[in-house]
């Protein structure tokens, strides 16, 4: 028997894999149904009112973005003072989305699924890459695999819709973290350790 060409091989083990990335992300895309729909019943808890009171008062009474966004400057300034210095973090939490009229708080699902997956797709990626020389669809669905399984086996259904304080003090540097990784040159082609000591740092830290 004739065996068959290389390139062939090659080509149908690509389309098998790319076809399989395809199904993973409409399997994904699925699975948010059930999250994503309740979420326009989500309404601010625990640290938003902490961090959003004081900027949801100056929005009210100037209604002003520019003020508002001073407000949230300057409660920065007294938490680095008065508390510790995770400014970065501070300031998305007083600008939730809650500030600007309770309604938008149902964006908060949506922030922060896109947040997670966003950040774990350019790290995982960026990982297969330098490391394994792996081609962009084989880290995709790795992604949408610990996509499916955060989604599907998580403790309590409740737990999916945490407050946005956690999104910005954690999944936002993870998600930094993940695309300074992604974009910085030396990363992409080599380990580079002393930078990936950091980016690690950033992590577990919660960032600046």
């Amino acid at each position: 028997m004739k065996s068959e060409n290389p390139e062939m091989n090659s080509l149908k083990q690509k389309l098998a894999v790319r076809t399989l990335f395809w199904v993973m992300l409409f399997c994904f895309m699925l699975s948010l149904i059930p999250i994503l729909l309740p979420g326009r019943y989500c309404t601010p808890w625990a640290d938003d009112y902490v961090y959003g009171f004081h900027t949801h008062k100056v929005f009210l009474e100037s209604d002003s973005l520019r003020q508002t966004v001073t407000a949230a400057v300057e409660q920065v300034k007294n938490s680095y003072y008065a508390w510790q210095g995770t400014c970065s973090a501070i300031f998305l939490m007083t600008l939730q989305p809650a500030v600007f009229g309770e309604r938008f708080y149902a964006l908060v699902p949506w922030i922060m699924m896109f947040s997670l997956m966003l950040g774990t797709g350019l790290f995982v990626l960026s990982i297969c890459s330098v490391a394994f020389r792996f081609k962009w669809e084989i880290g995709g669905i790795i992604v949408l695999v610990l996509g499916l399984l955060r989604n599907q086996l998580v403790h309590s259904p409740v737990n999916i819709f945490t407050a946005l304080t956690e999104v910005c003090f954690i999944r936002s540097f993870w998600n930094l973290a993940g695309s300074v990784w992604c974009r910085h040159p030396t990363c992409r082609k080599r380990w580079n350790w002393p930078f990936i000591s950091v980016e690690f740092f950033a992590v577990f830290s919660g960032g600046w």
